[in-house]
C-alpha cells in the first residue's frame, strides 16, 4: 500500500504505485494526502498509476469497515512516498488527523517505510530529524536521502519489496 503526501516528488508516485504493481504482482491501494492532491490527481494515479483503488479524505468509504483500518490490516507493508515534513511530524506525535495517517498509525504491525522529500533546509532542521528519530525508534525504517531529496522510484521499490519479503518471508 502507498500513502501519498505533499511534495512535489508526489509527481513521482504515479510510476511507483506502477512498479509495484508490476515488481510485487498484486492490488494497489493508494492514499493521497490533500497535500498531495496539489501535485498529483486520483485519475492519474488510478488509470496511469494502474492503482487498484484510490483513497482521500474525501471518497466515499469503499470497504465494510472503516477504510484505514480495513487497509491497515489487508497491506502486506506501507510505504509513505514522498514523506513530507507535515506527514512525518504528525506521525511521529502519533496524530491521526486524516485518512493517510490513521492508516499508517493503524499499521503499526505492518512493515513501515517512509522516504522523506523536501528541500534541504526544511531537511536540515533538527525537529525534523528529531521526528525521523522517533519514527525509527518505533520501527519504521526511514530512507536515506539526499539532503532531503528523494531517491528514483525503482530504487524505492527495490527498498520496500526486501523490507516487505523479510517480515513476511514473501512478497
Amino acid at each position: 500500500m502507498l500513502i501519498v503526501s505533499g511534495s512535489v516528488a508526489a509527481c513521482n508516485a504515479v510510476g511507483l504505485a506502477s512498479l509495484l504493481r508490476e515488481r510485487i504482482g498484486l492490488a494497489t491501494f493508494v492514499v493521497l494526502t490533500k497535500g498531495a492532491k496539489r501535485f498529483v490527481t486520483r485519475d492519474a494515479i488510478r488509470y496511469a498509476g494502474e492503482a487498484t483503488a484510490v483513497v482521500t479524505d474525501k471518497s466515499e468509504p469503499l470497504f465494510s469497515r472503516p477504510d484505514h483500518i480495513w487497509l491497515a490490516s489487508h497491506a502486506l507493508g506501507i510505504l509513505v512516498y514522498p514523506a513530507s515534513a507535515d506527514f512525518i511530524g504528525r506521525t511521529a506525535c502519533g496524530l491521526a488527523t486524516d485518512v493517510a495517517s490513521t492508516t499508517f498509525l493503524a499499521g503499526h504491525r505492518k512493515p513501515r517505510m517512509v522516504v522523506p522529500s523536501m528541500n534541504s533546509m526544511m531537511w536540515s532542521n533538527t525537529l525534523l530529524q528529531r521526528n525521523l528519530s522517533v519514527l525509527r525508534e518505533n520501527g519504521v525504517k526511514v530512507v536515506d536521502t539526499n539532503e532531503g531529496q528523494a531517491p528514483d522510484v525503482a530504487g524505492v521499490c527495490t527498498l520496500f519489496e526486501s523490507l516487505v519479503e523479510q517480515s513476511s518471508g514473501t512478497v
